[in-house]
């Protein structure tokens, strides 16, 4: 093959993924605008109901995880090249209990990904101090094809919408080997 044609698929391929990065972000800024609209529409309604906010709190994090699963699909590698296929686990959920937020027992999840080195959580969402927190408090094991965990520290002090990625890193990648969402109740 000619040095030009390798040149040329080159850049189809960088024009590929930005018209599709362009494609997500557009459909992110959709997603998002039609929640919020929504959400303002009903705090500027005359009664806000404690129905009213558990239906936007769904709205939102049903927004961020359909935006979370659309950027997934656009930057996750192909199928041919991925290491292993992700588990969606259960939601880790925290419950307010008097002024704290408690998570009583976090789930196992199994994973069918080989994972040679311990697991980490790296945790995406808002607010990002909160993220931080979860990270510290989540501590994962791998134990026969199944994620465990125990929790170490205080709960975080906010909630918020989050997506926990259970991550095991050898020298040359990072395998995602989980996802689990993170809801605050």
């Amino acid at each position: 093959m000619a040095q030009g044609e390798d040149q040329i698929r080159a850049w189809d391929r960088i024009g590929r993924a930005m018209g599709d990065a362009g494609e997500l972000g557009q459909a992110i800024a959709a997603r998002n605008l039609d929640a919020w609209t929504t959400i303002a529409s009903n705090l500027r309604k005359g009664s806000y109901t404690t129905d009213d906010a558990v239906k936007d709190a769904g709205r939102w994090t049903t927004a961020f995880f359909d935006n979370m699963r659309d950027a997934w699909a656009v930057f996750a590698p192909p199928p041919a090249q991925a290491p292993g296929s992700v588990a969606l686990g259960p939601p880790i959920v925290f419950r307010r209990q008097a002024n704290l937020w408690e998570c009583n027992s976090p789930p196992d999840v199994a994973v069918t990904a080989n994972a040679t080195a311990s697991p980490h959580v790296r945790v995406i969402g808002s607010p990002s101090d909160t993220a931080k927190e979860l990270e510290k408090f989540l501590v994962p094991r791998h134990q026969e094809g199944c994620i465990q965990f125990t929790t170490r520290g205080d709960a975080p002090k906010n909630g918020g919408t989050f997506l926990a990625l259970i991550t095991s890193e050898s020298e040359d990648r990072v395998i995602v080997l989980a996802a689990l969402p993170v809801i605050f109740v």
